[in-house]
């Protein structure tokens, strides 16, 4: 499939609730190697969205105060117990001239630059989404004149899919959520556009020439996927036909696909044979298919930084049987709903 011609890609967004504060941060996004940072998901050439609250967190030293500063706007927060800040500013106009964020705390400053503010999108899905730029119908082409300044990327790409064969014991050291997608914020280029989602590269195209703001682009999706692993796994157990999809170990669930299943097994053969350090929890090994772990994984990280939408692109890993389908039926709205709530 080359999604560069897909006819399809759904999409939706919806205004934020202005009141929504910073709560449920992923602790996993947080990054402690330094005295006071923003977390992983905040960095140089990001967009950060118009219009709306613009939410940001990070980690400080327990107790500690941290100034936050989005240009000429400022604001002071308390690091948490556990060492958890946050922060928001209120909605702000696009804008395409360059402004630094900055978290300073004693004397430690971490200061992020070249932030742009305009529509922030969130792609996802499996390998319809994942399908590189460089890899579609005219994208020589495209590579050759995707310079724009104002077009941001980030590939937050996945440390292994379904087709990458037999999980070493590297790999297996990244299956956690928060070692397994990694990337930064690269301006758009022939250096930084080759790889990344050929349907969210050309739709950030027609935004550029409609609305002819900043955009940025989150590319999270995975090659073979299916939806219930962008699902957060509780939302999932507590679903009144779709709790059967968390019933212990998933890779003997029934209620999941095999082909899913048995692709899994192939990659986690060595781990689950040679005694590899195999993270995982109650509902089995940690693996892209595995119901929740893209949402943990991926997703989780970024929410609640305010967002316009969501480009998803996925569906094949669920189409086996008519039992999958119906699955689809309401596993689909169950994702609209918790990740609207989530951001």
């Amino acid at each position: 499939n080359n999604p560069a011609v897909a006819k399809v890609v759904k999409t939706f967004g919806r205004a934020l609730d202005d009141t929504k504060s910073v709560t449920a941060v992923d602790r996993n996004s947080l990054q402690v190697t330094k005295p006071v940072a923003f977390a992983r998901v905040f960095g140089d050439h990001m967009v950060l969205q118009t219009d709306q609250p613009i939410r940001v967190w990070g980690h400080a030293k327990p107790g500690a105060k941290v100034d936050v500063k989005l240009g000429t706007a400022a604001t002071i927060t308390k690091a948490d117990t556990n060492g958890l800040w946050r922060a928001s500013f209120s909605a702000q106009p696009y804008n395409n001239t360059p402004q630094t964020l900055t978290a300073t705390s004693g004397t430690q400053t971490h200061s992020l630059r070249d932030i742009l503010i305009g529509e922030v999108w969130l792609c996802a899905g499996q390998s319809n989404m994942e399908w590189p730029l460089s890899k579609s119908t005219g994208g020589a082409a495209a590579i050759a004149d995707s310079n724009d300044v104002q077009l941001r990327l980030r590939n937050f790409a996945g440390a292994a899919r379904g087709g990458s064969g037999v999980y070493t014991e590297a790999t297996m050291a990244r299956m956690t959520p928060d070692k397994f997608s990694a990337g930064t914020w690269e301006v758009a280029g022939p250096k930084s556009s080759p790889k990344f989602s050929a349907v969210g590269y050309h739709f950030a195209q027609q935004l550029r020439k409609k609305l002819g703001c900043p955009v940025g682009l989150i590319n999270v999706s995975i090659g073979g996927t299916p939806i219930e692993a962008w699902v957060d796994s509780s939302i999932l157990a507590e679903h009144a036909t779709l709790s059967k999809m968390t019933d212990g170990n998933w890779l003997d669930n029934p209620a999941l696909d095999d082909w899913c299943k048995t692709r899994a097994r192939s990659n986690l053969q060595q781990a689950l044979s040679w005694n590899f350090i195999s993270p995982g929890n109650e509902f089995g090994p940690n693996h892209s298919f595995k119901p929740g772990f893209m949402y943990d994984a991926a997703v989780k990280s970024f929410a609640p930084m305010s967002i316009k939408g969501v480009l998803w692109y996925q569906g094949e890993s669920n189409g086996d049987n008519p039992a999958r389908i119906r699955q689809y039926d309401a596993a689909f709205p169950l994702l609209v709903s918790s990740w609207r709530n989530a951001f």
